[in-house]
């Protein structure tokens, strides 16, 4: 598993259906995002599980924390 924290949720959205255009069953899976007020960019992810380096052989379902921005109340 990669490491997606630090990134943007669209560019791992685009990534992730890049790599698996044309699968049938794609390997990784993104549930919808849990977004958080943080003081990160909004549509940063600041958390994913599972982790990364986890590994994987059977398809997965990737659920990650998203900032919100600093626009929100903590």
């Amino acid at each position: 598993m990669e490491n997606y924290v630090g990134q943007k949720l669209d560019d791992v959205r685009i990534k992730l259906q890049t790599m698996f255009t044309g699968s049938a069953r794609p390997l990784i899976v993104l549930a919808n995002p849990v977004y958080k007020a943080n003081n990160a960019d909004e549509g940063t992810i600041l958390e994913q599980n599972p982790l990364e380096g986890t590994e994987i052989s059977s398809p997965v379902t990737v659920q990650l924390v998203v900032s919100r921005g600093p626009a929100y109340d903590y």
